[in-house]
């Protein structure tokens, strides 16, 4: 179902697929009143996927954000502060506090033998809260090397976010 401007509308459903969660959750979200909706036609709620993401990033203290991929956090570049560096199997990480939660960037080593992105998300966020991003192996002359989203909160969920993305 497509909303305004082409944006698409999800239903319980696809709101529950999109936060990796029972569509029955969904209701009771909607049913208790924690979930608005974005809108309704011919009596049947919609939201947008903006809204749902926000809405889970506005959940306190349930880790949400470890659901939402970087980029679609709101003002991510303005509130965020570099905290330290964490050493893993075969990469380096550093490490950013924001409101939404940590983000790390992981950089793997060039010499290194490398343990698989997600043990490296589980290292990282054994809470599965914030984000991870991995610096792989593609360059572009154009865009710098390609990166690849981690969902600590939704382990095997990937997406290719941008640098002008993580510019903090």
């Amino acid at each position: 179902m497509e909303g305004p401007a082409g944006r698409r509308r999800l239903g319980m459903g696809g709101v529950g697929r999109l936060l990796g969660v029972p569509r029955l959750t969904v209701w009771w979200w909607v049913k208790t009143g924690k979930l608005a909706s974005t809108g309704f036609d011919d009596g049947q709620m919609w939201w947008s996927e903006d809204d749902a993401y926000e809405w889970a990033l506005s959940q306190r203290g349930n880790q949400w954000s470890g659901r939402v991929p970087v980029t679609a956090w709101p003002s991510m570049p303005l509130n965020a502060a570099f905290d330290t560096t964490v050493e893993l199997p075969g990469a380096v990480a550093l490490r950013w506090h924001t409101r939404q939660g940590p983000v790390h960037l992981v950089w793997p080593l060039p010499t290194s033998r490398r343990a698989p992105h997600q043990q490296w998300a589980e290292q990282l966020t054994p809470r599965r809260e914030g984000a991870v991003v991995v610096v792989s192996g593609g360059l572009s002359l154009r865009h710098g090397p390609e990166l690849k989203g981690l969902l600590p909160g939704l382990p095997g969920r990937t997406y290719t976010p941008t640098w002008i993305e993580l510019v903090p």
